[in-house]
C-alpha cells in the first residue's frame, strides 16, 4: 500500500502534467485561431483587389461609352 505522501506526490505529478498539456492545446487553439483568421484576411484583400479590379474595369467601360457619345454629338 502507498503511503500517504507518495500518493500526494503522485496526484500532484499527475495535476502537473494535465496542466502542461492543456496550456500546450490552449497554445495550438491559439495558433490555429490566428491562421485561421490571417486566411480569412487574406482571402479578404483577394476580394477586395477583385472588386477593384471590377470596378475599375466597369469605369474605364463607362468613360469609353461617354467618349463614344461625346464624338456622335460632335458629328
Amino acid at each position: 500500500m502507498m503511503s500517504l505522501k507518495k500518493k500526494l506526490t503522485a496526484v500532484k505529478t499527475g495535476a502537473a502534467s494535465m496542466m502542461k498539456k492543456a496550456l500546450i492545446l490552449e497554445k495550438l487553439f491559439q495558433l490555429l485561431s490566428q491562421k485561421k483568421c490571417d486566411a480569412l484576411l487574406h482571402m479578404s484583400d483577394r476580394e477586395e483587389k477583385t472588386d477593384e479590379k471590377i470596378s475599375e474595369e466597369k469605369t474605364g467601360k463607362n468613360e469609353v461609352k461617354e467618349n463614344d457619345k461625346d464624338e456622335e454629338l460632335e458629328f
